[in-house]
C-alpha cells in the first residue's frame, strides 16, 4: 500500500474510533502505524539515495564546469594569439581547402574606466528587498504591510 493510502487509512481510523470496538480500533491503529513507520523507513533510504546521487553529479559539474572553463581560457588565449600575429604579420586572410582564419572588426563596446564619473541617469536602480532586516524586525514584534513570518517542517534524514 502507498503511503498516502496509509495516511488516507489513518485518518479515516481517526475519524470512525468512537464507533468502532476499542480492541479492534487499536489492533488496526497498530498495523497502519508499522506500515506507516516501514514506509517512513524505506522513503529515508531512498532520500539518502538519491541526495548522494545528487552530491556526485554536484561534484561532477563542478569538475566539468572546471574543465569548461579551462578549455575556454585556452581557446581564448590562443584566439588572442593567432590574432595578433596576424596583426603584427599584415595577414588580413588565410585560406585552405577545409579552414579560413580572417581579421574582422567587432562592433563597438563600451568601456567605463571609472564609473563615479557617470551621472546618475546611466545606472540602473533595482529594488530588492532585505529578507534578513525583514526577518529581525518582524522578530522584534514589528508589524511590516506585505511580509510575515512563517515557520515550516521538513523531514530529516541520518
Amino acid at each position: 500500500m502507498r503511503l498516502y493510502e496509509l495516511t488516507g487509512k489513518y485518518k479515516q481510523l481517526m475519524d470512525m474510533e468512537e464507533d468502532l470496538d476499542p480492541t479492534l480500533f487499536h489492533d488496526t491503529l497498530d498495523s497502519i502505524d508499522d506500515a506507516i513507520e516501514d514506509k517512513a523507513i524505506n522513503y529515508g533510504r531512498i532520500i539518502k539515495m538519491l541526495n548522494a546521487d545528487y552530491k556526485t553529479i554536484d561534484d561532477e559539474i563542478k569538475v566539468l564546469q572546471q574543465r569548461k572553463h579551462t578549455i575556454d581560457n585556452k581557446s581564448r588565449l590562443m584566439k588572442e594569439t593567432l590574432t595578433q600575429a596576424m596583426i603584427d604579420t599584415g595577414k588580413q586572410k588565410v585560406k585552405s581547402p577545409l579552414i579560413s582564419v580572417w581579421i574582422q572588426k567587432n562592433p563597438a563596446h563600451v568601456v567605463i574606466p571609472d564609473e563615479k564619473q557617470l551621472q546618475a541617469d546611466y545606472f540602473k536602480v533595482t529594488r530588492v528587498p532585505d529578507t534578513k532586516q525583514i526577518a529581525e524586525a518582524l522578530k522584534a514584534g514589528k508589524e511590516i504591510l506585505g511580509a510575515s513570518l512563517e515557520q515550516s517542517e521538513s523531514v530529516r534524514i541520518r
